[in-house]
């Protein structure tokens, strides 16, 4: 996302939240057998940028979780980054961003299975 912002702030941000499977060999820590994938693996959550797809952030999980697990954990982290980031290209004003241009950073979400 810091490569678009180097055309302006994006009007709005796409993520998109993937997990994948990793095998794992042996016993390692964290590894588990996932009756799904049929396999000993982590479990990996990935969010990537919706618009270039480039990589924004990875959480190693155990092989055995969820697929959704710890995912509001991680938008939640990420919007408060977004939110920083708004807050310091408005020089921390306590008059608010939307006065120096930038409009109140909202969040909609969307849920969808591929």
């Amino acid at each position: 996302m810091r490569e678009r912002s180097n055309n302006g702030t994006p009007t709005k941000v796409l993520l998109d939240f993937d997990s994948t499977d990793d095998p794992a060999h042996g016993e390692q820590e964290w590894s588990a057998h996932h009756g799904y994938h049929r396999q000993r693996m982590y479990h990996p959550l990935l969010v990537l940028d919706g618009e270039t797809d480039q990589l924004v952030m990875a959480v190693l999980r155990g092989g055995a979780t969820h697929a959704s697990k710890g995912a509001l954990a991680v938008l939640r982290r990420i919007l408060g980054r977004i939110r920083e980031a708004r807050a310091a290209a408005s020089g921390g004003c306590a008059c608010g961003p939307s006065r120096r241009g930038l409009h109140p950073f909202s969040a909609n979400a969307v849920s969808s299975a591929a």
